[in-house]
């Protein structure tokens, strides 16, 4: 998986900790999964890239933005992995 760029894509705060909300770029989609510590602690969700394609002429944006806020959503819900 290729990182979209060499920062955390976005940065959130929750209770007294600071996560990160990171974006990759594979071969077949896109990716998003919120880490703290350098360790994945949420899903990871994806799309691939018909499927955002489809989305963008029925939208006329990327979908790419709700797989940041479904991470985010589960940050600020306390929904994480071990």
């Amino acid at each position: 998986m290729k990182p979209f760029d060499k920062e955390p894509y976005k940065r959130i705060n929750h209770q007294d900790d600071r996560f990160e909300i990171r974006l990759y770029k594979t071969d077949s989609d896109y990716r998003a999964a919120g880490y703290l510590d350098n360790k994945q602690v949420t899903v990871c969700y994806s799309i691939d890239f018909s499927t955002d394609v489809e989305y963008f002429k029925q939208h006329g944006d990327s979908f790419i933005e709700n797989l940041i806020e479904y991470v985010k959503a589960d940050i600020d819900d306390g929904r994480f992995i071990n």
